[in-house]
């Protein structure tokens, strides 16, 4: 399992991980958060498919219910 332990990683990787270093700068309850769900057949990626998607706005630690998206999808049947 030598490939798990990369040592190398390309230069998008290390600025989005240096993001990270300083710690968070703002207050949890500051911020807006998305929460995003989906509906499937199933797990397997080859045959199942997604049914809905849906998301919810949450802010100051709330779930604002106005605040939200919910979509079914058309299946095509492939023969």
């Amino acid at each position: 399992m030598a490939w798990f332990k990369k040592t190398s990683y390309p230069e998008y990787w290390k600025n989005y991980a240096n993001c990270f270093k300083d710690g968070q700068t703002q207050a949890i309850e500051a911020l807006r958060f998305v929460v995003f769900d989906t509906e499937t057949t199933g797990l397997n990626t080859r045959k199942d498919r997604i049914l809905s998607i849906g998301c919810v706005g949450v802010l100051n630690l709330k779930i604002k219910v106005s605040d939200q998206f919910e979509t079914y999808l058309i299946q095509k049947l492939s023969l």
